[in-house]
């Protein structure tokens, strides 16, 4: 198995405030510029005059290929390489929030943490 530290739990940083552990890895080399079905934001058919329209459901485009996005992650291309992120079990995420109170000074900033923290 491979090792993976914080920063590669948390790529990529989809929401610079929120918490995301990633639990699978898809990724996928290899690919070239051509014509095919774009998984981020798929067209439906009747395609725009700069695709084709591909056994009757979706629209070619010009991009990477093949194409990986949020509509084929479940069935990814056969090239893809596919983790699932084990040993998270025993994770812990520690959640420190903090206020600031700039009308009363701009120094003012209380952060808190749970008892036995």
């Amino acid at each position: 198995g491979k090792a993976f530290d914080a920063s590669d739990l948390r790529f990529p940083i989809i929401e610079p405030s929120g918490a995301f552990i990633m639990t699978r890895r898809i990724s996928l080399e290899g690919q070239k510029m051509g014509n095919c079905i774009d998984w981020d934001s798929p067209e439906k058919c009747p395609c725009g005059k700069h695709a084709v329209c591909v056994a009757g459901d979706f629209c070619e485009v010009k991009g990477w290929c093949p194409s990986l996005g949020d509509h084929n992650v479940d069935k990814p291309p056969a090239e893809a390489v596919v983790e699932d992120i084990t040993g998270l079990e025993e994770a812990v995420l520690k959640i420190v929030a903090g206020i600031g109170f700039p009308s009363i000074d701009k120094h003012f900033h209380v952060a808190g943490a749970t008892e036995g923290s």
